[in-house]
């Protein structure tokens, strides 16, 4: 017996309110730069631990400037079409650190960047994500399947539009964040950092949803997960029949005595008995959507942002066995460690995490199918989850728990209870 139980309800919505908060300020008289301004309770992704973004990612921030009627000045306020803001190497890198303890690192541009004169507003539109993920797509030329950012109107609005065009998200497993401040004044932000009271505020939200499966069994060393991915119900249709007459192939393959025949005696009894095959997965037999175009639309009083085009891939259908450590997303469950996929659960009773944790695009729901093992036998098990969305900004830990029965046979013989038959007589 089975038994599934999901933390993807109201609980894990309030855990996984994943927005950032950065806030720009001085650092010297009308310079800007970001500090962290508030911090979310919950982090999505290993990278992000402490109470703030580590010193290991960059701020890439676009601006429009505009007079103080909102007419635009200047459409691309940066030299470049986006700017990088960093944090000093040398501070804390928030691992490890209280959530009480207020964060004092700055985050500004190298060479400085500084407000406009004369009471102009500016427009900002900004990302975040690790510096070297950044690096690494900017040195590549297959853009079409990364995180590289396309300013959608630089030439009239920078700070109006920003996508992400065919991200490969299973392929590029970056926790993106994104964000937007409008209508900012030199006058409102120029201040001393001693002062600090008044600021730019950019709440950054996470691009993504993140998926995690924990599972346990009831008995120790008895069960072993082979994978978790998602079929169509049709493809673990087509799995089963080939287990089966796999299996009955290779069961004649023996009574037959196969290896015992010579070369001519084997040849001929693979002619008359062609092996089972299963067809190759193709992008048809995925339910999970892991490719996509990501837009974050700044034309709006509020910010919009969404996934577009969303496709499935042969390559992207289930979870990543590449795994060392238990996610920091994955704390609140305490899992004991984690399980790649090549061994028994071994502990009774016990979490373990299943493999990598995956983000992925907002989409509906699709089931999942877990494909595992007892005594050598192979079993699936296909989820059927509760109808609703992966929302990005939150995370779903699936926590699967087995509760594996034993088999008893109970013997009982019954007395020899006579016929009542006649006597044969032969003459």
């Amino acid at each position: 017996m089975k038994k599934t139980y999901l933390m993807a309800a109201a609980a894990l919505m309030t855990l996984a309110a994943c927005n950032k908060s950065e806030t720009v300020v001085n650092e010297t008289p009308g310079e800007m730069t970001f500090k962290v301004f508030s911090n979310p309770a919950t982090k999505a992704d290993a990278s992000i631990t402490g109470i703030s973004l580590k010193n290991s990612w960059g701020i890439y921030a676009a601006a429009t400037q505009k007079n103080a009627q909102g007419v635009i000045e200047n459409q691309n306020f940066f030299s470049s079409t986006e700017q990088l803001f960093e944090t000093d190497g040398s501070e804390p890198d928030g691992v490890g650190t209280s959530a009480a303890v207020a964060d004092t690192r700055i985050w500004q541009a190298s060479p400085a960047v500084y407000w406009p004169l004369g009471g102009v507003q500016l427009d900002f539109l900004a990302y975040a994500m690790p510096k070297a993920d950044h690096n690494a797509m900017a040195s590549t030329d297959a853009a079409a399947a990364d995180w590289t950012a396309y300013w959608n109107n630089y030439q009239t609005d920078v700070a109006e539009k920003l996508s992400f065009n065919g991200v490969d998200t299973y392929a590029n497993q970056v926790d993106l964040l994104y964000a937007a401040a409008n209508g900012q004044t030199s006058a409102a932000n120029s201040v001393s950092p001693s002062a600090n009271t008044k600021s730019v505020v950019l709440n950054f939200k996470h691009a993504q949803a993140l998926l995690i499966f924990n599972a346990k069994s009831s008995v120790a060393d008895k069960i072993k997960i082979d994978e978790i991915a998602f079929y169509t119900d049709a493809r673990v249709s087509a799995m089963r029949v080939y287990q089966t007459a796999h299996a009955t192939w290779a069961a004649k393959k023996v009574a037959d005595g196969y290896d015992s025949k010579d070369a001519d005696g084997k040849a001929a009894w693979d002619a008359a008995n062609a092996e089972p095959t299963l067809a190759d997965l193709t992008a048809e037999n995925v339910t999970l959507k892991t490719i996509g175009t990501f837009t974050v639309d700044n034309t709006k009083i509020d910010l919009e942002a969404g996934w577009s085009d969303l496709a499935t891939d042969e390559d992207n259908y289930k979870i990543s066995s590449t795994v060392t450590a238990v996610s920091e997303a994955n704390k609140t469950t305490n899992p004991s460690g984690v399980n790649d996929f090549s061994a028994n659960l071994t502990a009774a009773g016990t979490w373990y995490q299943m493999g990598e944790t995956l983000l992925i695009p907002q989409q509906p729901k699709v089931k999942f199918t877990m494909t595992y093992s007892i005594g050598g036998n192979t079993y699936y098990y296909t989820h059927n989850d509760l109808k609703g969305v992966w929302e990005m900004g939150k995370k779903y830990i699936y926590n699967i728990d087995i509760q594996l029965h034993e088999i008893y046979i109970t013997e009982s013989v019954a007395d020899f209870v006579d016929a009542g038959l006649s006597d044969i007589t032969l003459n």
